[in-house]
């Protein structure tokens, strides 16, 4: 069963993106998107990072981020992150129920 989640339109001047560096435990940056699209850049060192975004009215997203060490040259990550709405619970899934095919179900 699939469920879709209407688009709340986001104010993106009030998004949070901040980087947190595992290693040292110590905040990277904070990043701001861009007003019309809600896409943003960040340059990182090679290291792992956590990326948390918040924003009002939904749940909070983390994900941890390994940037590797390439040599001679950069490495570009894009991600599509979905936001979920504040208060969000994933349907519970039904058992599906196998029925053997020409079986009559007993009837009291």
């Amino acid at each position: 069963m699939r469920q879709l989640i209407r688009q709340k339109k986001i104010d993106f001047s009030t998004v949070s993106v901040s980087v947190k560096n595992n290693k040292t435990k110590t905040e990277f940056g904070t990043y701001t998107p861009n007003l019309n699209s809600g896409k943003y850049v960040m340059i990182l060192p090679p290291g792992d990072y956590t990326i948390d975004i918040a924003i009002d009215g939904f749940e909070k997203y983390s994900e941890k981020l390994m940037v590797a060490d390439k040599v001679g040259g950069r490495q570009d990550i894009e991600k599509n992150i979905v936001l979920l709405p504040a208060g969000y619970q994933k349907p519970v899934e039904q058992p599906k129920v196998n029925k053997q095919p020409g079986t009559k179900s007993k009837s009291k």
